[in-house]
């Protein structure tokens, strides 16, 4: 037994099908990330003693077990960023090749309250030995993408167990897993963040480009661990515990106008896209992850004068669904769609 340094850890993650069943990692199911933190949470309970005539306690027990898993990764056009994505919104559509013969394949991540998705994920921990979590819940997602930057993944996972022993997955098992395609997402000048009223007419650029140097866009579906006297050995799938928000937060380098203000005050309905490409597939249609955000409203702008030069301003938005699907997008909640040449569908 000998330990292992982290680029030699194997990392999978991979839809599951039964609560508390892992899944062994094969083709395309191998994760790169820059951390993975596994966790079991215990609490401890405790007594006040009272009576017992003792000056230290002589036991312990635990109490509640909570897993969790969390994760940060430089998302790709297919490097698993679109599976964890497609688990937390719940649902995917069949990929749609965009030009005959040219296998670009585009998918729309979509949310989905009726599904609660959920995978495994499973890493060496010494060279003869694996941490297993057959069942994971995703809670949240942050993208955050800046100016000649990879596109930042930070998502977090509710799980069920944390196994040691006869695990699915091996270490052998996991070194034959591969990554489907290890291409990383990196926002340059000629991406397009549009913005404009959710009633107005469909996104468009140059008319509707805002132009920031930075966004963070923050999902969560809230989640907890279903405790209950289930007459089981383990907990049951977890269960919602409050409704689906979003925050997207947006840094400018210069203030141009009062628009945002405007919009804060008057409380002005907004809809925003943005859509991140790289080179081209084939002679289709390029490479491509697009976000859209179908209605949000301005809660904060931040605007300090602390520089000689130009001052930079911060924007805050909270995500809110559409009672209609505004003009130019395809669904009332946020979504997602990814080109690149795989003809599976994300999630089942």
């Amino acid at each position: 037994m000998a330990a292992i340094r982290g680029t030699d850890t194997n990392l999978i993650f991979k839809e599951g099908s039964t609560h508390g069943t892992a899944v062994q990692g094969t083709t395309n199911d191998k994760i790169p990330v820059e951390s993975f933190n596994g966790q079991k949470a215990t609490s401890e309970l405790t007594s006040n003693n009272i009576g017992t005539g003792i000056s230290m306690e002589e036991d312990t027990k635990i109490g509640a077990t909570d897993y969790t898993v969390d994760i940060s990764m430089q998302a790709g056009f297919n490097n698993g960023a679109e599976t964890i994505s497609a688990m937390f919104f719940g649902a995917a559509s069949s990929p749609a090749e965009q030009n005959v013969g040219e296998g670009d394949y585009m998918s729309r991540i979509t949310y989905d309250p009726t599904q609660l998705k959920f995978g495994t994920w499973a890493r060496d921990s010494y060279d003869s030995g694996v941490l297993e979590y057959p069942s994971c819940y995703p809670t949240s997602l942050t993208f955050t993408q800046a100016r000649d930057a990879y596109l930042q993944l930070d998502a977090s996972f509710i799980a069920d167990d944390e196994v040691t022993t006869g695990t699915t997955n091996t270490n052998v098992s996991l070194a034959s897993a591969t990554v489907d395609d290890a291409t990383k997402i990196i926002g340059r000048v000629d991406e397009s963040f549009l913005v404009n009223t959710q009633a107005g007419s469909a996104l468009a650029s140059p008319t509707d480009d805002a132009c920031p140097s930075s966004f963070t866009l923050a999902l969560t579906d809230a989640k907890e661990a279903n405790k209950c006297f289930s007459g089981g050995s383990s907990d049951g799938a977890p269960i919602r515990s409050g409704l689906l928000t979003g925050e997207l937060t947006l840094e400018f380098l210069q203030q141009d106008d009062h628009t945002w203000i405007d919009w804060r005050d008057n409380e002005t309905a907004l809809k925003c896209s943005f859509d991140i490409q790289g080179s081209q597939i084939a002679s289709g249609d390029n490479y491509t992850w697009k976000f859209f955000i179908p209605r949000m409203i301005v809660t904060n702008v931040t605007t300090v004068v602390d520089s000689a030069g130009f001052n930079a301003f911060t924007v805050t938005c909270k995500l809110l669904k559409a009672s209609a699907n505004p003009s130019g997008m395809d669904d009332t909640y946020p979504y997602i769609e990814v080109t690149n040449t795989d003809s599976t569908q994300i999630t089942s």
